[in-house]
C-alpha cells in the first residue's frame, strides 16, 4: 500500500510539471512570434545610419549561462 502511494504523488508530481512547461512553452512561443513580428516590422519601417552600421561592424560575443 505504501508503494502505491508513493507512486500516486510521483505520478502527481510529473503531472503538475508538465502542465506547468506546457504553459511556459505557450508563453515563450508567444513571445517568439511577438519578437519576429516586431523584427519584421522594424526591417520595413527602419533604415540604417551611419551608426548603425559601425556597430554591426564591432565583433560581439554571447554567453548563455
Amino acid at each position: 500500500m505504501k508503494n502505491h502511494y508513493m507512486l500516486v504523488q510521483i505520478t502527481d508530481i510529473l503531472r503538475q510539471l508538465f502542465e506547468l512547461g506546457a504553459i511556459k512553452v505557450r508563453g515563450l512561443i508567444k513571445s517568439i512570434k511577438e519578437i519576429s513580428s516586431n523584427l519584421l516590422e522594424a526591417f520595413r519601417t527602419r533604415t540604417l545610419t551611419t551608426e548603425d552600421i559601425l556597430k554591426i561592424r564591432k565583433r560581439t560575443q554571447i554567453r548563455l549561462q
